[in-house]
């Protein structure tokens, strides 16, 4: 089977820096798998992959494979470690990647916020605190200072939903809480946090010539119902495709935050996407009793 695709068309891969770069401490997901029970065989993220010191040969074979964009993540921990104090080390090291795939004809897709958060943001509250939009937007104005003219594409948040639903519902993610509304909060603090970003991305690349894309990493799936012939099945499988991603998809796009999650527009509507990002892994099929994947 062969498929025609436009000479532009972009095939690549993805990785997100906790699970490839290795030897950075000082994130969540590191203090996370250290605590005993946490990972059922013990793994942590301390080398991963050793991306960090081997992304040279990691970037000779993306090129082997013909791979003509790359998305990375950037660990926010390793650039602030601490509130306000940004690590020129550590922008030197991602800017000599960028410059490697650049070298190989790689374009670079960067991810800004990709489920790992900095151990002194977690402490003081992470997405949990009002003060966290302009924090992340703090991180954002710097990364793009110094990276914006090698970086047209990119990715704020990781899919949020994930993020809010598995760290603050079902506790499966760092921290580890199980509060509905404390979910809606974190993923309404997500939704300003974007904004915040998709503008300061803008503005700090609006000297360059290449046309800035800034979007989002969806996390989107098909809701089903199980008994087709159940209408309380389909508004089951209704409900749960709205809370779970329709909602905030509408909020970070629209700059409207729409019920449960807020209300009215605090920082202002527009269109805050210049592309869409869907990561499709499966469906649900949900039941007025409950889902399963």
């Amino acid at each position: 089977m062969s498929a025609d695709f436009r000479p532009d068309f972009l095939f690549g891969a993805a990785t997100a820096a906790t699970q490839v770069e290795g030897g950075d401490h000082h994130n969540t997901w590191y203090a996370w798998a250290r605590k005993p029970g946490r990972i059922k065989d013990g793994t942590t993220p301390a080398r991963a992959t050793d991306h960090w010191h081997r992304y040279p040969e990691d970037f000779d074979l993306l090129a082997e494979m013909g791979l003509t964009t790359y998305r990375l993540g950037l660990e926010w921990s390793r650039i602030e470690p601490q509130p306000g104090v940004f690590n020129k080390e550590a922008m030197a090291h991602y800017r000599d990647m960028l410059l490697k795939l650049q070298e190989k004809g790689i374009e670079p897709l960067v991810t800004l916020f990709h489920f790992s958060l900095p151990l002194w943001f977690a402490r003081y509250g992470g997405f949990e605190q009002p003060e966290s939009v302009t924090i992340f937007e703090r991180y954002v104005r710097f990364v793009v200072g110094e990276l914006g003219d090698l970086v047209s594409q990119w990715i704020t948040i990781n899919e949020p939903n994930v993020y809010a639903v598995e760290g603050f519902y079902f506790g499966h993610f760092p921290p580890g809480k199980k509060d509905f509304p404390l979910t809606l909060l974190v993923l309404k603090h997500l939704a300003l946090a974007h904004i915040k970003a998709y503008r300061a991305i803008h503005e700090g690349r609006i000297q360059h010539a290449t046309p800035t894309m800034v979007g989002v990493a969806h996390h989107v799936r098909v809701f089903e119902a199980c008994n087709k012939l159940n209408l309380a099945d389909h508004a089951a499988a209704k409900t749960m495709k709205y809370l779970f991603q329709d909602a905030i998809i509408e909020c970070m796009a629209t700059g409207t935050l729409v019920s449960p999650i807020g209300h009215n527009a605090p920082l202002g509507t527009g269109c805050f996407q210049d592309f869409i990002g869907i990561n499709y892994y499966t469906r649900s099929a949900v039941s007025a009793k409950g889902f399963s994947d």
